[in-house]
């Protein structure tokens, strides 16, 4: 056991020779980072062993020392970890970082983090992060598929793989280059004439392995500087990377960034909220992504409408463009000012590379989200979806401010199935529908939607607290294409409508019903009713004329 009045120097020096150190309980104070060398545990005795950073600088660098290379087989756990604000405030201390973490094998555990900039911070690599080149003037000529710079005297083809952003939002790949002319994977588009960067395509980083932050508690106080702080947790370049059961309040930013570079992730429980943005975002980071069974609520105030989860591509993510294989299982994300869950292509990412696609989600609550009506922006829903293949199932949607469910025109072969949307969309237009479509290659199976009338039905206390909702049960609007819906008249009650579906002129539809009465729904030609209380000839139906937007053409059979 290592006794007080030690130094990080002593500290390190200390792990470089024994290979282990277990700090005694007290207030430890620090003037430097402490570096844990490769096949090094560092432990406390609980909170009670409390180190505090007197300046600028992360408390934590696996790293063999200032500048050496990064670390293997490293653990901290079992200790407390905050940062005293000495430069005044108002002074952004950007390198208080409790963790700044490069290496293989590395494990964090039980460790509380408070007060710093970031609570743990994955490094970049290669010159600078992921950037080659930044230029700080505008090229010289720029053309169709390709970029000049007569003030560069490159070798042949060194760039080839990289990317360059053109300073005009557009990520354009490089298929190779001579001494002065970058050749680009454009479509045939011109890069405006900006400041640009290269990055190293992805086979020249060098990522981080087998990373895991367990039972991480994170908190930043609004108000330590005028800064605040950045991200709770910010992955960058990493490969198997673990998050179980951790805790983040309070960031500037989001609770949990994943960056570029970034993929085999698990982000199992915890608790993310509170933070001005995201609780969790994947920002343009996400290849075989895992998020089980946590909590994300209170994110995002009124003027930064931020989700609880947020799932987007991004120009800074040129490596993985195409965000994908995502699973997200029973979460609950309640009381954000955004949406509950997002998943957007980022209006500045490529066009090309941008999409966020082969997205599974499975049970939790989207609940209470006030999609943006805090300021008016007002375009968010429980649930926003604009990407590919996406399945959402058993998922309950209840008492958003917006809609509940959103598949937006830009929404290809969703699925939605199972799901349960109810007294969504009180504060929209009309009232809101609980489910609307825009996109193509929809199919909503066995849906629940309840609603509220002024005058409720209902004998549960609960749902007459409900906001009321006047709108229709599902919407499908006029960009929606091939879209499938089956639906029982039993699974919808409570709107002012008793349509369960709605469309727009020019929105293709099949529906598929199960009520009583003689039918009166919307839907394409080849859409099926099931009468519950028909006898001979009028048990099933098939409408055989008219559009969708038209009640009536059905045949009985």
């Amino acid at each position: 056991m290592l006794p007080g009045n030690w130094t990080a120097e002593d500290l390190t020096a200390e792990l470089s020779s024994h290979g282990g150190v277990i700090l005694e309980r007290g207030l430890h104070y620090i003037q430097s980072p402490i570096y844990l060398p490769s096949g090094t545990t560092l432990e406390g005795l609980g909170y009670s062993t409390h180190i505090a950073c007197t300046g600028d600088f992360p408390a934590f660098i696996t790293r063999e020392g200032a500048g050496g290379p990064r670390s293997e087989r490293v653990t901290v756990q079992n200790l407390r970890v905050r940062r005293n604000n000495t430069s005044g405030a108002g002074t952004p201390q950007t390198q208080s970082i409790g963790i700044r973490w490069w290496g293989n094998d590395l494990r964090f555990e039980d460790l509380w983090l408070e007060d710093h900039f970031c609570s743990t911070q994955g490094e970049d690599v290669g010159l600078g992060g992921a950037a080659d080149y930044v230029s700080p003037t505008a090229p010289t000529a720029c053309g169709p598929n390709a970029l000049t710079d007569s003030t560069r005297s490159w070798a042949p083809n060194e760039h080839a793989g990289r990317w360059v952003y053109s300073g005009n939002a557009s990520m354009f790949l490089i298929t190779g280059n001579n001494a002065t002319t970058l050749y680009l994977d454009a479509g045939g588009a011109t890069p405006e004439s900006f400041p640009y960067t290269i990055f190293l395509g992805v086979a020249e980083l060098d990522p981080s392995y087998d990373v895991k932050l367990i039972n991480v508690r994170s908190r930043h106080v609004a108000g330590f500087s005028l800064y605040g702080s950045q991200w709770g947790f910010e992955v960058n370049s990493v490969r198997g990377y673990v998050q179980r059961d951790c805790q983040h309040t309070g960031s500037r930013l989001d609770g949990t960034k994943l960056r570029r570079n970034t993929q085999d992730v698990l982000i199992d429980g915890g608790r993310y909220y509170g933070c001005r943005q995201a609780g969790i975002n994947l920002f343009g980071g996400g290849y075989r992504v895992k998020l089980r069974g946590g909590v994300c609520d209170g994110n995002g105030i009124a003027g930064v409408p931020a989700s609880g989860i947020e799932i987007k591509t991004s120009w800074l993510n040129p490596c993985f463009g195409n965000v994908a294989e995502i699973e997200i299982d029973g979460w609950t994300c309640r009381d954000n000012a955004g949406s509950g869950l997002v998943i957007n292509r980022d209006a500045d990412a490529p066009v090309t590379r941008s999409l966020v696609q082969h997205v599974s989600i499975r049970g939790g609550v989207m609940e209470a989200n006030r999609c943006g009506w805090d300021d008016g922006s007002a375009s968010g829903a429980g649930m926003y979806l604009r990407g590919r293949d996406i399945t959402v199932e058993g998922t309950r949607l209840i008492r958003n401010l917006g809609v509940g469910l959103w598949a937006t025109s830009d929404a290809r072969d969703v699925t939605l199935a199972n799901i349960a949307c109810i007294a969504n969309g009180a504060h929209a237009a009309g009232g809101g529908s609980n489910l609307v479509i825009d996109g193509q290659r929809i199919k909503v199976a066995h849906l629940t939607s309840h609603g509220k009338e002024s005058t409720d039905v209902s004998d549960d206390a609960e749902f007459d607290a409900l906001p009321v909702v006047t709108a229709n049960a599902v919407l499908v609007q006029s960009t929606a294409r091939a879209v499938t819906i089956w639906i029982r008249d039993a699974d919808v009650r409570g709107h002012s409508l008793t349509i369960p579906i709605n469309t727009v002129a020019g929105a293709e539809l099949i529906a598929h019903y199960e009520g009583a009465g003689a039918p009166y729904r919307f839907g394409g030609i080849g859409s099926t009713f099931q009468r519950t209380d028909g006898g001979t000839g009028t048990s099933l139906y098939v409408k055989e004329s008219g559009t969708a937007v038209t009640p009536t053409g059905w045949t009985g059979k």
